[in-house]
């Protein structure tokens, strides 16, 4: 699969834009994007990923929002810190490989403001505020913060967000207090697991 980003010329015209564009973000293909630069805006991302979809398929969106980070994590686990903090890379996601995922997610809402659209496709806060209230961006970086490999399943620490996902996620990796590794894991309350779950 390969990645799409969006240069920095492209994700400002969308951003300075994106009043007028709001009402396309409702529709159900990213046809207007093309649309409004008269080309594709896209770049490739120079890292080859294995294809793979996310899930789809709930009549309530919010409640398939731990697979797929898990589902991200697993499949972009190769990006570095620093490529996972580029804005370039989940707008460009956010409105190219990933918009049908987007249009799933969000289509339903009614709250779908101006302040809350530029959240969940661009960077619209500080830039670690923003890795967790971006759509995408949030499913990999707490895909990162709850993998573990001491556990039979890496993944285990997900079950941690099965309620309330969103808020859960802000308070707490939106703050540098959080982005410890040790700090962290003491800061998320005993989880619904099987203790014998860890490798010994």
């Amino acid at each position: 699969m390969k990645l799409l980003f969006l240069p920095e010329e492209h994700l400002e015209s969308l951003k300075n834009s994106l009043e007028e564009n709001l009402h396309f973000y409702k529709e159900p293909d990213n046809k207007w994007v093309y649309n409004f630069f008269g080309n594709s805006p896209f770049r490739e991302f120079k890292k080859e990923v294995p294809d793979f979809n996310l899930v789809m398929d709930s009549k309530k969106p919010e409640s398939t929002d731990i697979k797929n980070a898990e589902i991200l994590y697993k499949n972009l686990i190769s990006l570095t810190d620093t490529q996972a903090s580029d804005e370039r890379l989940w707008a460009g996601l956010t409105h190219g490989t990933f918009y049908n995922y987007m249009y799933y997610r969000w289509s339903d809402k009614s709250n779908n403001s101006l302040a809350n659209t530029k959240s969940r496709y661009f960077f619209a806060q500080s830039k670690r505020r923003s890795l967790v209230t971006n759509s995408l961006s949030r499913l990999w970086w707490i895909g990162k913060y709850t993998y573990d490999e001491l556990y039979k399943n890496p993944f285990e620490l997900l079950n941690y967000f099965k309620n309330d996902f969103s808020t859960k996620a802000l308070y707490l990796f939106s703050s540098n207090f959080s982005s410890n590794d040790k700090i962290r894991n003491i800061m998320i309350p005993e989880i619904k697991t099987d203790k014998t779950a860890k490798i010994s």
